[in-house]
């Protein structure tokens, strides 16, 4: 089950960054000052095979695999580097279902969030 990490590391004069994580997900969500959400990045499929949905406001949803350096990992599981690449088909009713069974114990403003953008989404295809 999801659990958001405390003290997440702020970037000055960007938006504000939650964090959320387990075994198969990452949720990275960005919050303006006036306290809407600008959008998010959502990971899943961790350890390996591990895919990215990221959707900012200004320009609409990127679907991409995650692909490690060719550095891999380093020490105690961390990645030197990683970077998205094209990936094909994107399963967004699986992952949408996925997530709302597995995000019930995160903040529910933010699962909302989430689950109304999978939606316009799935609306598209």
């Amino acid at each position: 089950m999801l659990r958001e990490i405390q003290h997440v590391k702020q970037e000055r004069k960007k938006d504000k960054r939650r964090w959320f994580t387990d075994d198969y997900w990452d949720l990275y969500v960005w919050i303006r000052k006036d306290g809407t959400y600008s959008g998010f990045q959502l990971c899943y499929g961790k350890p390996d095979g591990e895919h990215a949905l990221t959707w900012m406001d200004d320009s609409g949803p990127v679907h991409a695999g995650v692909s490690e350096s060719s550095h891999g990992r380093t020490g105690a599981g961390n990645m030197e580097a990683s970077i998205l690449v094209a990936d094909g088909v994107f399963d967004v009713d699986g992952v949408a279902r996925r997530f709302w069974k597995e995000s019930r114990d995160i903040d529910p403003e933010v699962r909302r969030y989430i689950a109304v953008k999978m939606k316009e989404l799935m609306g598209s295809n």
